[in-house]
């Protein structure tokens, strides 16, 4: 049996063993990690959902953020699992919006915030969406704001809150082989 380090910090690995004169992966670590928080406030027109742009950088490992395209990209010729933690708050005086994650061009998972204040319904404080996704070589995680009202009331535009207490996402990514 080798042990070879690789990967972005201290502490990641792969070890490997020979089978068959074919080289097993039998264990691993490699960091991919990236943290951010949306950098002002951004406005979400009612009856749609708008990409959230604008993000600032807190924790970056492993190089898998594009500025450019505000997103996230599974690392080319890899496959594994996301697993997303993303915020989506209000900017203390406006309705939200909902978090809606889109994951290859799919969306994975929305949450719409619904209602009128007058009406009692949940629209200011914050909402959070989770989960542990599969994701091929090179596809984008990107995410999204929705503004979807079902009451036959219109609140029209809603904010997502731009500062580090309020629109946040982690995101870490585990390779599998």
């Amino acid at each position: 049996m080798s042990e070879v380090w690789t990967g972005y910090q201290t502490g990641d690995f792969v070890r490997l063993i020979v089978s068959n004169s074919a080289w097993l992966v039998v264990d691993h670590k490699e960091t991919y990690y990236s943290r951010r928080y949306l950098t002002a406030n951004q406005t979400v027109a009612a009856t749609v959902s708008t990409k959230i742009i604008t993000w600032t950088n807190v924790s970056e490992i492993g190089n898998t953020w594009d500025n450019t395209n505000n997103k996230l990209v599974t690392p080319t010729g890899m496959n594994g699992y996301w697993t997303i933690n993303y915020n989506m708050a209000g900017d203390g005086n406006n309705f939200q919006v909902g978090p809606y994650l889109v994951i290859g061009g799919t969306t994975v998972i929305k949450f719409n915030v619904y209602g009128h204040s007058g009406q009692g319904y949940m629209g200011r404080g914050s909402t959070s969406i989770g989960g542990y996704y599969h994701a091929t070589s090179a596809q984008a995680v990107e995410f999204y704001g929705s503004n979807y009202q079902t009451s036959s009331y219109s609140e029209g535009s809603h904010v997502a809150g731009g500062n580090l207490s309020e629109t946040h996402f982690t995101a870490q990514f585990n390779r599998i082989y």
